[in-house]
């Protein structure tokens, strides 16, 4: 009887396993919610204060078009589509708020703190040989892995912005879990393949570097196949699980193909003009610190990169001791992107950059949260994921003091300074496209009225697939504005831009606004004197740091 009960209740448990209804401790759920909780509130701190920068500028008027024509102009950038269409459904139910803005990138970073918990919980079944139960220390890997996510500085800084990364990074955690769900399923049903199938074809829609990541997939279920049936191509054709991976490998690609053609287009125009430079051996490393340590580029000291990318490689061979498939596909998710860009960039098309590897770095966190769950002695084991918490928890608040929010004000104040002296009737014109977009956006929030951009070439990763003729403000426009003021915008950042305005032009006074990020420099603001014969008056300069600063109206 009692055998009966027991064989009753195990094919139970295997049932609820293999649904996915196997429920965690309450006090386990407890956790991973406070987890999550805790890195939706890092990310949102503070998150409507930051004026916008160019690329959330750029999706933000992106998204102002029609929808067939917004699909059209998303054809003459450089990204897949299906981020802009849910941000724009996003915007038509909660507004066009730098909070709603950023909001929906937000909420995906808590998504990717979830999934990245459940693929760890999937992914590591079988786990070191320490006497713990398997269910509970996968799960606590889980939870070491949320937290270091939930509290790392490169992805918290990617999803807070307006673009499509901590959206990419979402899909790239829900896809890996359904792989192995996927794999891990017991009756071996088409069903798992084909929930893993449509997540990664979003994924693959959702940014270029996604392809990376797939390709990784791709090997690790081809080696997983193959050891799974000691190399013998015989016994592999006749599985059905090989023909099930197969199926949704064919839906992606069928899914993908109609979107190859606009994919080349994009690959001709970074062949042709980009802002990424060729890549040096120095980008490696450097690219490592950026991920670990200081989440956005600028100068570093290249020792301590080179200490943070050697620590990295390590960890990642540290990974391969003994290693299951858990720990190989964590290993080739981090790699493969990272060495695939590199060869790219140096044989074809010149794609490296930092913050393309966001995807990539999820794997590199999970491998830093493994590699502590293998100690086999608990009170070692928490001490250093203490330790490892405490130095991520260091880097976030060194970043944000860097950051310095409250004393950069940036484009909302600088269009606030001019709403307070420009009449409505003076031309406001902006040095580049790069602070164009961000100045057009805050001048709405405002009610600044019209905004011109300078006419100048523009490379077509400025933002070229968003503007029109009616934004460009043209040189013999600029040399009828007579008789009275005008205001223009030049920034230092990016290398710096300026507007070349007629010799008659005076300038009487220029204030500048320090942006938030190292590139995007100052924004500074020049009121010109028209008509005014050339040597009269003088120059004020100020720079203005902080809030209140907004003088009285004339």
């Amino acid at each position: 009887m009692n055998e009966a009960f027991g064989a009753v209740a195990a094919t139970r448990s295997q049932q609820r396993a293999r649904k996915g209804l196997a429920l965690l401790p309450v006090g386990r759920i407890a956790v991973l919610m406070l987890i999550a909780l805790g890195g939706l509130a890092i990310r949102a701190y503070r998150l409507p204060k930051r004026s916008l920068w160019f690329d959330e500028a750029f999706t933000w008027r992106l998204t102002q078009f029609p929808f067939a024509e917004m699909l059209r102009r998303i054809t003459l950038d450089n990204s897949p589509p299906l981020y802009y269409m849910l941000l724009k459904i996003w915007l038509g139910v909660f507004g066009h708020s730098a909070g709603a803005l950023r909001s929906f990138s937000v909420c995906c970073g808590g998504l990717t703190i979830l999934g990245m918990y459940l693929f760890v919980a999937e992914a590591f079944r079988q786990t070191p040989r320490t006497g713990s139960q398997p269910g509970t220390r996968r799960s606590n890997a889980g939870l070491l892995v949320a937290a270091l996510i939930a509290m790392s500085v490169f992805q918290i800084r990617w999803s807070w912005e307006t673009r499509m990364y901590s959206f990419g990074t979402a899909l790239a955690a829900l896809s890996s879990w359904a792989l192995f769900r996927a794999l891990n399923h017991q009756c071996n049903r088409l069903g798992p393949w084909l929930v893993y199938a449509l997540i990664t074809l979003a994924f693959a829609y959702s940014h270029n570097y996604a392809l990376f990541t797939i390709a990784a997939q791709g090997v690790f279920v081809l080696g997983f196949l193959l050891v799974r049936f000691r190399w013998s191509v015989r016994r592999l054709v006749q599985a059905k699980l090989f023909w099930h991976a197969l199926m949704a490998a064919d839906v992606l690609v069928v899914g993908w193909l109609p979107w190859l053609p606009f994919f080349l287009h994009m690959k001709t125009q970074v062949q042709d003009t980009f802002w990424t430079h060729p890549l040096r051996w120095r980008d490696i490393p450097d690219a490592c610190h950026e991920m670990m340590v200081t989440a956005q580029s600028g100068k570093l000291r290249h020792d301590e990169a080179l200490v943070v990318a050697a620590l990295s490689g390590l960890c990642l061979l540290a990974l391969l001791w003994k290693a299951r498939a858990g720990e190989w596909y964590v290993f080739l998710a981090a790699v493969v992107p990272f060495g695939l860009s590199v060869l790219v960039s140096i044989w074809d098309t010149k794609v490296f950059s930092p913050r393309y590897f966001v995807f990539a770095q999820l794997f590199l966190l999970t491998c830093l949260g493994v590699l502590v769950w293998r100690i086999p002695f608990k009170l070692e084991r928490r001490l250093v994921s203490a330790m490892l918490l405490a130095g991520f928890l260091y880097v976030y608040v060194a970043f944000w003091r860097d950051l310095d929010v409250a004393h950069k004000p940036g484009a909302r104040a600088a269009i606030a300074w001019i709403q307070a002296r420009r009449h409505p009737c003076e031309p406001l014109i902006v040095s580049s496209p790069l602070l164009y977009l961000p100045i057009l956006y805050h001048a709405g929030e405002q009610g600044a009225g019209p905004v011109y951009l300078a006419e100048s070439p523009v490379p077509h990763y400025f933002g070229t697939a968003v503007l029109s003729a009616d934004d460009l403000f043209t040189a013999e426009q600029l040399a009828a504005v007579r008789n009275g003021r005008a205001w223009v915008v030049n920034t230092t950042g990016w290398g710096g831009s300026t507007v070349a305005v007629p010799a008659r032009w005076v300038a009487r006074a220029e204030t500048r606004f320090p942006e938030v990020y190292r590139l995007q420099g100052e924004i500074i603001v020049v009121e010109y004197e028209t008509g005014a014969r050339p040597g009269a008056g003088g120059l004020r300069s100020r720079s203005h740091e902080g809030q209140g600063l907004r003088p009285p109206s004339r």
